[in-house]
């Protein structure tokens, strides 16, 4: 008989045709089971969190884009840009002397003047920006300004209330729409102007017939102070006006003062390592603005027809880039650009001992730079 019979208690282990594995190992078809059981969760949680992300609120996502638009445009130079402590300088070095045939070669449009310099905009960075003539299609600074691949609406605004001027950019903007916003407050670097008052230079015993104004360079870029209080002459406007000519005017000529012609020489050290002196450069043409009338200078013979009379002023202002040709190819900190006026000798009383003006920070009639506050506007939607 079975001993399970006896009343004793059975032991289900000595059973015959019965086994029970007692070695605490799980088997394998509840490994597949809790395996699969697992990976459906956590593909169950992906799927959910994602498809919460429709229900999450639009404009805070397109506040992040207006965010990193104006960080892009308030904190970044744009790309190319040169380091602040350049030698040399081209037009390719800088996105805003590229221009509409080369325009691919324009990786980013930051404003500001340096990476070291946040928030402070370069002015001519700023017209080059909002002139839209290298990017007649908005998509070309949606690319440029906006991280990612979506096609974002934009308006951009740029506001200088000291001097009244307004600049836009971008898409019709709907006030009442839903969109992302970021205002940021910076400041945009004026750039300078020189006036020579020439009754400063007038001399009882006349012995030249020439007056000069010299932009030296290194005199400029005070590595003592930051880039924002240079005056860079291949990036900035140089504007240079003779004033109260009339004053230098020999008294014994019959006529007003009369300029011949205006000549610009350079000096310097080459990139090879040879001075130069008084060398005439192939600039581009320039404008004098002569007692209310322009005239146009050919280099490097000045302009055509008889020399003009002037009884008030002679204005040239020269356009940021004009000064990039020397730069190209000397030493940028070694550079001294002449601009010479010439005048028929008897008709000016001019001193070859006093008949120039350096354009340098501290000398009379030197506009300084200036940073000027302004508000800039994102909208993205």
């Amino acid at each position: 008989m079975d001993s399970c019979n006896k009343g004793r208690q059975c032991d289900v282990k000595n059973r015959p045709g019965i086994r029970i594995n007692d070695t605490g190992q799980l088997s394998l078809d509840f490994l597949v089971g809790i395996s699969i059981f697992v990976t459906t969760i956590i593909l169950s949680a992906t799927m959910i969190s994602g498809l919460l992300v429709g229900l999450q609120t639009k404009h805070i996502d397109y506040d992040a884009v207006a965010y990193r638009t104006g960080v892009i445009l308030a904190e970044d130079p744009g790309e190319p840009n040169t380091q602040f402590n350049y030698l040399t300088i081209t037009e390719a070095d800088q996105w805003e002397f590229i221009g509409f045939y080369q325009k691919d070669k324009i990786r980013r449009l930051g404003l500001t003047l340096y990476k070291s310099t946040p928030r402070v905009f370069s002015e001519q960075k700023t017209v080059s920006f909002f002139n839209r003539s290298t990017f007649p299609d908005l998509s070309e600074y949606r690319e440029r300004i906006i991280a990612g691949d979506y096609p974002y609406n934009f308006n951009i605004s740029l506001k200088i209330p000291k001097t009244g001027q307004t600049f836009f950019l971008g898409d019709p903007f709907n006030p009442n729409s839903t969109h992302g916003y970021i205002r940021r407050i910076i400041l945009v670097k004026s750039q300078t102007m020189a006036e020579v008052d020439m009754n400063n230079y007038y001399s009882l015993i006349p012995d030249s017939g020439n007056f000069s104004v010299d932009i030296t360079y290194n005199k400029l870029l005070n590595q003592s102070r930051g880039p924002q209080y240079w005056i860079e002459p291949p990036k900035e406007d140089i504007s240079i006006t003779l004033n109260n000519i009339n004053s230098v005017r020999n008294q014994s000529s019959p006529t007003n003062v009369r300029l011949k012609n205006i000549r610009i020489t350079f000096d310097g050290k080459l990139l090879s390592g040879t001075d130069v002196t008084g060398v005439d450069l192939p600039y581009r043409n320039f404008v004098a603005r002569i007692d209310g009338n322009d005239y146009t200078f050919i280099w490097p013979d000045g302009t055509a027809g008889s020399p003009l009379d002037i009884a008030q002023y002679i204005n040239i202002t020269f356009p940021a880039g004009y000064f990039i040709p020397p730069s190209a190819y000397a030493d940028v900190t070694l550079i001294r650009m002449t601009i010479r006026y010439e005048f028929e000798p008897n008709t000016v009383n001019l001193s070859s001992t006093n008949n120039h003006y350096e354009y340098v920070p501290g000398n009379m009639g030197l506009t300084p730079p200036t940073l000027t506050p302004a508000v800039l506007e994102v909208r993205v939607w």
